[in-house]
């Protein structure tokens, strides 16, 4: 996609909320720089890339890449959830 096509497919959100297309442009440019993925999608990749591999070294690789994305996955789950600064206040008052 180019940057062109990007702008011609916003146009009605560019019409409705006054959207620059030097604006339009960095979006663009900021996603074409860090894609926008889900989750899942980067596990899906991993196990796809992990069947295809044929080599040793191709297969310790994509076994470090999943082993960090399990490890980063729980920390993720069991990290403890932080109050904000009102809620902490109300809960240390009780």
């Amino acid at each position: 996609m180019t940057p062109e096509s990007f702008i011609s497919m916003a146009r009605d959100i560019r019409r409705t909320y006054c959207i620059s297309e030097e604006y339009l442009k960095s979006i663009f440019e900021d996603i074409k720089t860090s894609p926008i993925t889900l989750a899942d999608d980067e596990v899906a990749k991993l196990k796809q890339e992990s069947a295809l591999a044929n080599g040793i070294k191709k297969k310790q690789d994509l076994f470090i890449k999943e082993s960090l994305h399990m490890v980063k996955k729980g920390k993720e789950l069991i990290r403890p959830r932080r109050l904000d600064s009102s809620k902490r206040s109300r809960t240390q008052s009780h």
